[in-house]
């Protein structure tokens, strides 16, 4: 399958965020579970959410390695973590992207965004540039939609 890489400039994103070590059959679960703690932060500190979350995945996830992923939901205002939660400002620059819908979403197809960025980053001669993102648009099932986002220098 071929697929569409585009080239974007991601913006610098002020983020609540929490690091942990999952493998693949648990992270769906771990990623909803953080996602309801951060959303309900969202409301009690009366900020607001800036953008769809995403993971941010540091080392491979699958059967057998647990990452880690970094969970994030982007926010805007004056926000403070607690003592899960961080409250983090990440950097943004170039990137590479592929979206991906529906059946594309699931594990192992997923990889293949991953691999099209890559090979994108090389092909056009530039370095990756930091650890591939994750964005998740939309929640599981036949309309689902999330991008790869791999930055690059």
């Amino acid at each position: 399958m071929s697929l569409e890489v585009k080239a974007k400039t991601i913006s610098p994103k002020q983020v609540f965020s929490l690091t942990c070590h999952v493998k693949v059959g648990s992270l769906d679960q771990t990623i909803e579970e953080t996602l309801a703690v951060m959303n309900k932060m969202v409301k009690e500190q009366k900020v607001e959410t800036a953008g769809p979350p995403f993971g941010i995945f540091h080392g491979p996830i699958n059967e057998k390695e647990d990452g880690p992923i970094e969970i994030c939901l982007p926010v805007r205002g004056q926000a403070s973590g607690n003592e899960k939660i961080s409250l983090k400002h990440l950097y943004g620059g170039n990137a590479a992207s592929v979206t991906m819908i529906g059946d594309q979403c699931e594990f192992p197809a997923i990889l293949q965004a991953y691999d099209a960025t890559a090979a994108w980053i090389k092909e056009n001669g530039h370095h990756a540039s930091g650890p591939p993102r994750e964005v998740w648009h939309s929640g599981s099932g036949p309309e689902a939609k999330m991008e790869i986002v791999c930055f690059y220098r």
